[in-house]
């Protein structure tokens, strides 16, 4: 297959797969829950030491390259300038993240407080 084809096939794939998976959880809200729920407690019994083994192992490989000469590696042409500075870069990863808390979380955290502890009001009060 040529590079287009499978980036389609991929993206299909995954399209159907969000899919099916969205579809079960709005066709059988209450199986779906159980089992999720039992697959989230079989994943964090069973598996929680090989998460904690994997983010170890991402943080030494950051480590490996921040301390090794493999780090300095540049990507791009030898003489070409960075079209961006390290402070143009660090305020873009800041913005990136302030936004994506604020567009999140901005809808998520009222939401969360409604579920857990609801207003005493009377249904249709002002």
């Amino acid at each position: 297959m040529d590079d287009k084809k499978t980036r389609s096939f991929v993206f299909y794939l995954s399209l159907a797969i969000v899919g099916g998976v969205a579809i079960a959880g709005l066709a059988i809200p209450q199986p779906f829950y159980v089992l999720t729920k039992a697959l989230r407690q079989v994943i964090s019994r069973d598996f929680g030491w090989y998460y904690l083994l994997l983010l170890a192992a991402m943080v030494c490989f950051c480590v490996f390259f921040i301390v090794t000469p493999a780090g300095q590696i540049r990507l791009g042409d030898p003489h070409t300038e960075p079209e961006h500075s390290k402070f143009s870069w660090l305020a873009m990863l800041f913005s990136a993240g302030m936004g994506i808390g604020l567009v999140f979380y901005g809808a998520a955290e009222p939401l969360s407080h409604f579920a857990v502890s609801a207003p005493a009001a009377e249904v249709g009060s002002r």
